[in-house]
């Protein structure tokens, strides 16, 4: 079992396996790497694309 494909927090997964925070984010980019790009390098296209895309308008104007 995945704890990381669950989504726990790599803080929660370093205190339950008893690894070092560092390890635990070393293992997650790796994850990342073979799930999301080609040969390590390039982006996969995703399998269908977002229909719509939304904007945080109180982020948006924070400041300003």
């Amino acid at each position: 079992m995945d704890l990381l494909e669950l989504g726990l927090t790599n803080k929660i997964v370093s205190e339950l396996t008893g690894l070092g925070k560092n390890t635990v984010k070393d293992i997650d980019t790796e994850r990342f790497l073979k799930k999301y790009t080609a040969a390590g390098k390039h982006l996969k296209k995703p399998d269908r694309q977002a229909k719509y895309l939304g904007v945080d308008e109180f982020l948006l104007h924070r400041g300003r």
